[in-house]
């Protein structure tokens, strides 16, 4: 399993991802809806393209073994409704087309990333997965 595509490599963390696939010897490919300057990775594949589009999504996963799917929109707990529509046609599509392109393609493995904030505020906790009951009992009983 040494061909991987990621999503969301223009992201908050997707250098970081894309760089530690580069230098655990994977042939990396990259989904990116904007510009992507990997030129210090010279070897990593850029296929311009978005995660709601399911033909850019098919081409990308030709050869693929594995996906890490990190796109999203992010940073807003639950969006104002003229934001909704857009955050659930990418989170919410965007992943269904992923997860569909992948399995018609065969993919072995999908690694889905998410974002700390599907556990809504934190009360100025630092948060992981031990605190999480505790922060939704927290959470519930402040309502």
């Amino acid at each position: 399993m040494r061909n991987v595509l990621l999503t969301g490599a223009t992201g908050a963390i997707g250098p970081s991802v894309t760089k530690a696939f580069f230098d655990a010897g994977y042939n990396v490919r990259i989904l990116a809806h904007c510009k992507a300057d990997y030129n210090s990775l010279p070897s990593v594949q850029i296929w311009q393209g978005d995660v709601t589009d399911t033909l850019s999504v098919e081409s990308a996963l030709v050869g693929i073994d594995a996906v890490v799917h990190m796109a999203a929109l992010l940073h807003i707990i639950n969006p104002p409704p003229e934001l909704r529509t857009k955050y659930e046609h990418v989170n919410i599509r965007g992943t269904q087309i992923v997860v569909e392109a992948a399995r018609k393609a065969k993919v072995r493995r999908i690694v889905f990333f998410s974002t700390i904030a599907v556990y809504g505020y934190s009360h100025g906790l630092l948060l992981n997965e031990g605190v999480v009951t505790n922060l939704l009992m927290v959470s519930a009983n402040t309502f």
